[in-house]
This record gives structure tokens, C-alpha cells and sequence, in this order.
């Protein structure tokens, strides 16, 4: 079967929504766009697939696609790792901007939908009868051999959209005291995160990334969340690709046991939990907490995706 991904210019989503999947598949899958592009025309004729997969599709120009497709007798997938509403939390909530009907229309279009996580996948069926949960997984062929860190100053990491989302500023004065006593390290997008006393690394491609998380040899990685819905939809993403790198996490619990990482507790991730007593918490995961290697490739290992399982029945 001939699968067509089209992606869009959120690279970070594409290696989990659109490479790892098609990487891993027996079919005979093609990406149409590479990520770090603001290409909004495949550059392949997608007429000639089976199966069209649309990752983050929600503007005019998608929702023509879609129907073209259609026309043609092809199956259309819609894949998201992310609400489609813009809910409390988003940013563009926050901007005042509101949903495209386009976006709408094209979820009731679709044959199908696939999204990262059960909430996210509970959401999508509001409009649509045929939608899968297909989490994001690790390719552990993209991973160096990881070595646990053991630094005298212990190296803190923080990194992904808690940079650039309210997450990381509402943790600001937390942080400016970690920094007193560990290494504080910040890799991505830091521009509202700028002038802590850290050590800090840009944003790079998604491909170049596990190995960066090697060279900087960290000790934990903390991932602070508001407790909001947008927070809610999320996957553990980061706390896998911490796991895949041996680097133990104190992550974010919610007062209703439903973030992202209370899920990955219940299921006997090697996780430690945070709700207000963060430095406690970080004192006490440097001394003994495990890190989730083992568990994460067994459980969310990408050889053992469920992709072709999903899009074969169409």
C-alpha cells in the first residue's frame, strides 16, 4: 500500500507523527515535507497514494486537498498530537484567536484519525466515528548508546515548549533558586526564559537531538506543567526521550492524577511526581531516582507500532 504523510512546518511533532511512523512501517510510505518548511504544497503527487495522511491539517488550502483526494478514491487520514480547540492554555487561547471552521470541516471529512494519546483521541470523536490512539513512541535506532551522568555539580536540564509556553515562566523564581545550588541547563527555544544564571544550548533539529542530549551529560531533567487543559492533552513525550537517554525525571502531577506523567506512572513508569515541593523532590531523584530506559523500550519502543495495524483496515 502507497502512504503519502503530509506534514507541516512543526518539526518536532513530524519525527513523531510522520517519520517514526512511516520509518517503522511495511507499507510503502513517502514524506511529503521535510520539517523546518514552511511549504504549504506537497512536493510529490499525492494523487498517486493509496492512503493520504494529513498531520496538523487545518486551513483552506488542507481542507481542499482532503475533498480532492476524496473525489479521487483515495483514503485520507488526519493525524494530531494536539487539540484541535483552542482551550485554556493554548497559546493562541491566550492571543484570542479562535478555531478555523476549515479545521473542523476537515475532521468530519477524513475516513480516519489518529491522535497521540486516549484524551486527545475521546476529543476527535466529536467528529469523526473512525479515531485510534497511536502513541508517540521512541526509535531507539536514533539513540547513541546512553551513559548515566554523574556530575559533582549536578547538571539540571529543561527543555521543549515549557521554554516558550506560561509553563517555564510561572516556574521562573523556582528555577532562579535551582540554579543557586545546581547546574541549570536550558536547550531550545529560551527567548522568554533569557538572563537566569544557566547554561544554555539553542534549538536544534529533531534528527541531530538525541545525540545532543548525550553530549550534555545531564544528571535529571524537570518538566513543569500548569495544571490546565491544554496540559492535559499532551503525551509524556519528553519524559520517553529522557528515558531513551538514561536521564531520570521529576515531572509535573496534577491535582486530578490526569497529567501526562501521572499516566505514565500508573503504569509503573520509573517516574518521580511533583506538585509544589519541586526542590524536595529533585534532592530526593538525585539521590535514587531510576531512570526509565528499560521500561520505555519495552512499552513504547517504535518497532512495536500499531500504525500499519491501523491505517491496513482502510
Amino acid at each position: 500500500m502507497k502512504i503519502n504523510f503530509v506534514a507541516n512546518s512543526f518539526d518536532g511533532s513530524w519525527m513523531y507523527r510522520c517519520y517514526n511512523p512511516a520509518n517503522n512501517s511495511k507499507n510503502d510510505c513517502k514524506l511529503d515535507i521535510d520539517p523546518l518548511t514552511e511549504t504549504r504544497t506537497p512536493r510529490t503527487d499525492i494523487t498517486e497514494a493509496d492512503v493520504v495522511i494529513f498531520h496538523r491539517a487545518k486551513d483552506e488550502d488542507r481542507l481542499e486537498m482532503v475533498k480532492m483526494l476524496k473525489n479521487r478514491g483515495v483514503i485520507v487520514g488526519y493525524d494530531n498530537d494536539d487539540t484541535w480547540n483552542f482551550c485554556d492554555g493554548h497559546p493562541a487561547f491566550n492571543k484570542g484567536l479562535i478555531p478555523l471552521d476549515q479545521h473542523k470541516e476537515i475532521l468530519k471529512e477524513v475516513d480516519f484519525i489518529t491522535a497521540s494519546t486516549d484524551f486527545l483521541a475521546n476529543e476527535y470523536k466529536e467528529f469523526n466515528n473512525n479515531v485510534y490512539t497511536l502513541p508517540n513512541l521512541i526509535d531507539f535506532d536514533k539513540y547513541p548508546s546512553p551513559i548515566k551522568a554523574n556530575n559533582k555539580k549536578k547538571r539540571i536540564l529543561i527543555t521543549g515548549s515549557i521554554l516558550w509556553c506560561n509553563d517555564g515562566i510561572n516556574f521562573v523564581n523556582t528555577l532562579k533558586r535551582l540554579a543557586k545550588k545546581y547546574q541549570l541547563v536550558i536547550f531550545g527555544n529560551s527567548h522568554r526564559l533569557k538572563g537566569l544564571d544557566a547554561e544554555y544550548h539553542p534549538y536544534i533539529n529533531p534528527m541531530y537531538y538525541p545525540q545532543k542530549l548525550k553530549d550534555l551529560n545531564i544528571d535529571l531533567c524537570i518538566i513543569p506543567r500548569e495544571e490546565n487543559y491544554f496540559n492535559k492533552c499532551k503525551s509524556a513525550c519528553k519524559y520517553l526521550e529522557m528515558a531513551a537517554s538514561k536521564i531520570p525525571v521529576v515531572a509535573q502531577s496534577f491535582s486530578t492524577k490526569d497529567s501526562p506523567y501521572d499516566l505514565v506512572a500508573k503504569e509503573k513508569a520509573p517516574i518521580v511526581l511533583a506538585t509544589y515541593d519541586w526542590e524536595e523532590k529533585i534532592e530526593q531523584a538525585l539521590e535514587k531516582a531510576e531512570d526509565g530506559y528499560d521500561w520505555v523500550y519495552k512499552n513504547y519502543n517504535a518497532k512495536n507500532n500499531k500504525f500499519d495495524e491501523i491505517v491496513n483496515q482502510f
